[in-house]
């Protein structure tokens, strides 16, 4: 008997362990996902529906690299994003310390400058949408992106007008901070031209990237 109940606590403590050890994993890997910002400077308010149309934006965003994935036969791998216990993107919102004026030039640095306080894009990847009351960032950018450290990475997208509406941008924006660069080999034009066939995003090199990524390997 006593044997018999040494081996029953053996058993509970490697399960118990066992649990512990799984449960870390997890909450590791869950750092690996692209988490959402909403920025609205001090002297505007807020939209009342912004919640919900980010969280659809992002998830047709993850559609068009999951489809992109498997045109390439590497199955609809795609990226995750931060959602809540019903599902629900999670969007963040930050409350800037200026008004509006204030972000309508070098909006990446002020904007960044002050989101950084409160969150670590060197490790997570976040995408952040300015809301202003010009439909671009600086007079003339749709947005900005790139990776930022090991698994970092930062995007910046105006929260209104053509360059939200659209998926394109957000596409596009979001290849940057998993590492794609501009692919001009198709494209002779200075600018890039920001659609969802743009070979920056779908050629077969950047899907082979992507099959790599840890982002994109998060299960």
């Amino acid at each position: 008997m006593r044997k018999t109940l040494f081996l029953i606590r053996v058993l509970f403590f490697a399960l118990t362990c066992l649990s512990v050890s799984t449960g870390f994993a997890q909450n590791s890997d869950s750092d690996h996902i692209v988490r959402l910002i909403y920025f609205l400077p001090n002297d505007r308010s807020p939209q009342s529906d912004i919640d919900e149309r980010i969280d659809k934006l992002i998830r047709d965003t993850q559609q068009i690299f999951a489809g992109q994935m498997e045109h390439y036969g590497f199955g609809r791998k795609t990226f995750q994003f931060e959602t809540d216990r019903r599902g629900n993107a999670i969007v963040h919102h930050v409350n800037g310390r200026f008004g509006n004026a204030h972000y309508l030039t070098e909006s990446w640095k002020k904007v960044w400058g002050e989101i950084d306080e409160h969150f670590d894009r060197s490790t997570n990847i976040y995408l952040a949408f300015l809301d202003i009351s010009a439909g671009d960032l600086d007079g003339f950018a749709c947005g900005y992106g790139g990776h930022h450290g090991t698994y970092g990475g930062a995007a910046l997208i105006p929260a209104a007008g053509g360059c939200f509406e659209g998926i394109d941008v957000t596409v596009h924006e979001l290849g940057h901070t998993f590492g794609l660069l501009h692919d001009y080999r198709n494209n002779l034009q200075p600018w890039i031209d920001l659609y969802c066939n743009e070979p920056m995003t779908t050629s077969r090199c950047a899907a082979e990237w992507l099959d790599a990524h840890r982002y994109f390997n998060n299960h």
